[in-house]
């Protein structure tokens, strides 16, 4: 007997995990004094929106003054937007001071970690996203979107009260249309071409180095650090990020059997980039269908707390039992879940977490 090996995903899956190491990411520092400066396009003014962007707090405001981390003009502007983070609260606002359009949230944050945020409005409703997961929403009924004021990252455009914002920004997004829960959980964690339908203004903030950063989009929608286009006290600082992703867990699958022999050896690995602290733990679950309709899951749990963090490799062995021929096509799917905090021999079976999924075919012909 012998095994054609057909590998469905796994290809794909490591070139992406190879991307991810190689790929040299980028955010900017604010200090409680910089901010960018975004000139005013038509497109940032749709008439219906989602703002959202990975942010790491080196300060939160318990009172005032609040921080503003993305505003279109500022909190005296009709038809301006912002998102901020004062009196304990993540607030999505629009028009001026005293508006009631907006949707506030009080939210146990913490410093030095990064949260994704998302602001959206439909034309109605006005939703704020945390992690990807909805917190807070407000019917506020139809406003009309839309100021000739530049977008500022950290800054309340009105001398006096500028309302500056302490820590880092990345991946920033704006669409010309509500995203929903689904939309924003299941891309968060993705890195964007720019062509996407509706999205109007994206800025990985990759640059690394100079005064501008790129828009992606089509609307060319670029900005520069500081005051001015020349270099000044204003300018937030590139860093080399840590990265956004808070757990970039991939699934490898590399199905090797041995030739004509059962049972035969599955490789299965999770390997984790860019970690943002030094203690993770994954669970692992392989599913076995067996062209002879015998089928099975295994789990695995592990965990990594070694330098250096930016990439992991956890990988382990499966035996397939001797169950009969492997004639026909049988399937492997593997599935692996970041489940930190829980410790390494406690993990809660099945979890909920950022997961990754590869598989694998292998078909076996009689004799």
């Amino acid at each position: 007997m012998y095994m054609k090996l057909i590998v469905v995903k796994a290809l794909v899956i490591m070139l992406a995990c190879s991307l991810f190491v190689i790929a040299e990411e980028h955010a900017l520092d604010f200090d409680g004094s910089d901010f960018v400066v975004i000139p005013d396009q038509p497109s940032l003014n749709p008439s219906e929106i989602s703002v959202e962007f990975w942010v790491y707090f080196n300060h939160l405001s318990t009172d005032w003054p609040p921080q503003f981390i993305l505003c279109k003009g500022s909190d005296r502007t009709v038809g301006g937007y912002r998102l901020n983070q004062g009196y304990n609260k993540l607030s999505f606002k629009f028009g001026p001071l005293g508006t009631t359009y907006k949707v506030e949230v009080v939210v146990d944050l913490e410093t030095e970690r990064w949260y994704h945020v998302a602001g959206t409005y439909d034309g109605n409703m006005l939703s704020f996203y945390l992690d990807g997961d909805m917190i807070g929403e407000n019917e506020v009924g139809p406003y009309s979107i839309g100021c000739s004021e530049n977008l500022f990252l950290s800054q309340n455009n009105i001398p006096g009260y500028p309302y500056y914002f302490t820590g880092y920004i990345d991946e920033i997004r704006v669409w010309d249309h509500a995203r929903t829960e689904e939309q924003i959980s299941s891309n968060m964690n993705n890195i964007l071409a720019g062509s996407e339908e509706g999205l109007v203004g994206y800025w990985q903030l990759n640059e690394g180095i100079g005064q501008y950063i790129q828009d992606l989009t089509q609307y060319g929608n670029d900005g520069w650090l500081g005051s001015s286009e020349s270099v000044d006290s204003h300018d937030p600082e590139w860093i080399a990020s840590t990265h956004w992703l808070q757990s970039a867990v991939q699934a490898s699958l590399p199905c090797t059997p041995t030739q004509g022999t059962l049972p035969f050896l599955l490789r299965l690995g999770v390997i984790m980039d860019n970690l943002v602290d030094n203690y993770r733990t994954f669970a692992g679950r392989v599913d076995v269908t067996l062209a002879n309709g015998t089928a099975y899951t295994n789990y695995r749990a592990g965990y990594t707390n070694l330098l250096p963090l930016e990439h992991r490799e956890n990988w382990w062995n499966q035996n397939l039992p001797n169950v009969g021929s492997l004639e026909g096509e049988n399937t492997f799917l593997l599935t692996v879940m970041d489940v930190t905090p829980p410790p390494y021999n406690q993990p809660p079976f099945w979890p909920s977490g950022d997961t990754d999924t590869d598989s694998c075919t292998v078909t076996g012909t009689a004799p």
